[in-house]
This record gives C-alpha cells, structure tokens and sequence, in this order.
C-alpha cells in the first residue's frame, strides 16, 4: 500500500498581490511531483491551480572507474649515473560518456619535503589521450611534507571513449635543475568520475495523433514514449483544459505516470469551451 504524505500551508502576504511559501528541505525519492495552489476571497470563493515539478538529485554522484593499489615505482639514480624520471603507462579503459574524470594519486613515502629548498614533486597523473587527443595535466597536492602524499588531476571530457594515461613518477631536481634521483615509492591510483548530459530526452507522442478531432465533454488522454541517453526523472503535459486562454487553471498542468519501459500517460479532465485548435505541450526532464 503506498502512502503519500501530503503538507497544506498558508502562504503569507509578501507584495502586492504576492503571496510566498518556502517548502524546507525537499525529501524522499526523485522523480515528478504536483504543487497544487488554492486562493480563497473574502467571500468564499476558491480558485485552484497546480503546476508539475521535478524533483532532481543536487549531489553527483562518482562512479569509480579504475582503482590500483600499491603500485611500486622503482628507485632512480641521477642523471649522471644513468637515471631520470620514471613513467608509468596504463592499459586504455573505456570511458562511459561525457563527464568529469578524477585521478588521484596516494603515495608514500613523499618526496616534497616542508622545506622546498630544491625542486621535489610526487607522483600524479600528467597526461592523458581521450580517444588519441592528448591533454596535459596539473595537479593539486596535499601540503608540503605531507606523508602518504596525495596528487589530484581533472578534466572533463566532451564525450566518451577510449582513456589512456600515465602516471609521471616522483622527482628531485638540484639548483641547477639536474636530475638527482628518487627513491622507491608506492602508490594507489584511483579514478573517479561523474558523469555530466547534454543531450536532451526525445519525446514522441502515440496518442492522439498530430491535428486529431477531440470531442467536447470529453477526458483528454495522451500516451507518449520519452527516451534519454542516461535516464528519464519526470514527464509533464499542458492542455489549455476549458479553453479560456491560459493553462494556470486546475488540473492543465499535470505530471505524467510511468507506465513502464518508455511509456508515459497524462490524462486531463473534460475538454470544455470554444471549438478550435489547442496545443498539448510536452516537457520531459532527465536526470541531469
């Protein structure tokens, strides 16, 4: 049995002719809800209204992509024994879609020391090629000294595809800017990523058909198929119901139900007015 919990108020006077309510703290699940409005005279009369809202998650929410757990980075002499800065290259993964792609690199123990006297730098992810297009990386690091030493990098990426990287090993470097070598670090890689959508949710319309004849004293049914690439969080439909103009009357705005798949219906009451050519106005939301 599904029970829904519905909160009435009164809207205080805040202007002329402006009436204002803050509902605090929107729960429960996402998805599409009706805010239904009742303004009464002084003598009695009431006038409802309601318009469709979607409610949308405001947090993202991070898929881990690749997650590599003590990974050893070898020692490295000087450059004057034969040494130099060590790279790691990864096996390209598959990235979903467009979004934005985190590498975060933990290592210990640091090289950046509390004194930077000299040149240090710990590892971090410098480079990537998203479907063979190279991207330079910078990263933000933990403070100086600070042992396991943690390096983030970001990009967000137009659309998905393959991902291939390296992670830059650490480095010590003397006033003259010569290599003077490393030792052993181990490090955890981690990838996250939250996905981001501009592509717009298609709607089609089964029923009734473009420039059809609706009878007057009638209930009005429209069935439609809505699909988007990540996933569709509500559906609602306007019809001006009585046929005086505006769609602000009760019951010509309204959330449409999922009838499963990619099938969605909104109903409104009996057509009434002047005969004539009205639109059905559909708009659907995903979850983006």
């Amino acid at each position: 049995m599904l029970l829904t919990r519905v909160c009435e108020f009164l809207a205080p006077r805040t202007g002329v002719n402006l009436y204002t309510h803050t509902f605090e703290a929107v729960t429960g699940p996402t998805g599409g809800r009706t805010l239904r409005v009742a303004a009464r005279d002084k003598a009695q009369n009431i006038t409802p209204t309601s318009r469709p809202l979607t409610v949308i998650s405001a947090v993202p929410v991070p898929v881990t992509l690749l997650t590599d757990a003590n990974h050893v980075i070898p020692a490295s002499p000087s450059q004057f024994s034969g040494g130099f800065q060590r790279v790691v290259d990864y096996t390209p993964i598959a990235l979903p879609r467009s979004g934005v792609v985190t590498f975060k690199v933990t290592s210990t123990p640091n090289v950046r020391q509390a004194v930077q006297n000299i040149q240090r730098a710990d590892p971090y992810v410098r480079k990537l090629w998203l479907n063979g297009v190279e991207r330079q990386l910078n990263p933000t690091c933990n403070a100086f000294g600070s042992n396991p030493s943690i390096c983030e990098t970001s990009f967000e990426a137009t659309a998905g595809g393959s991902l291939d990287f390296q992670v830059l090993g650490p480095g010590v470097w003397n006033t003259f800017g010569e290599f003077v070598g490393t030792p052993e670090v181990t490090y955890t890689l981690e990838i996250s990523f939250v996905s981001t959508d501009h592509t717009l949710p298609v709607v089609a319309v089964a029923a009734p058909a473009l420039g059809a004849n609706q009878p007057l004293n009638a209930a009005l049914t429209v069935n439609m198929t809505v699909t988007d690439d990540t996933a569709v969080a509500a559906v609602s439909a306007t019809f001006d119901v009585n046929g005086d103009g505006d769609l602000d009357d009760l019951g010509e705005q309204v959330t449409a139900a999922a009838l499963g798949g990619n099938s969605y219906r909104a109903s409104f009451g009996s057509v009434t007015g002047p005969p004539g050519n009205r639109p059905i106005v559909i708009q659907a939301t995903d979850t983006a």
